[in-house]
């Protein structure tokens, strides 16, 4: 399998996939996962596109930095 299935497999299940599929690809929930999971979809295969693969990489580092600022944000809360 694919570096997207690898990285489905340790990230997806600490994320809502109907959330990530609408805010970073403004899309639904079940065209993400058909192309998640290389699915066929009248009588062709899907997967991400060039432009998708970057904009998932680019969500993935959004959510990263989101979670590193919380983290930060708690650390310093405990020192308050």
């Amino acid at each position: 399998m694919g570096v997207v299935w690898v990285c489905k497999n340790e990230l997806f299940p600490f994320l809502n996939m109907t959330t990530l599929a609408k805010h970073y690809f403004d899309r639904s929930q079940s065209w993400f996962s058909q192309r998640v999971h290389s699915c066929t979809v009248r009588n062709h295969k899907v997967a991400f596109k060039a432009e998708e693969y970057a904009r998932l990489s680019s969500a993935y580092r959004d959510l990263a930095q989101k979670l590193i600022q919380a983290a930060d944000e708690l650390d310093a809360a405990k020192d308050e």
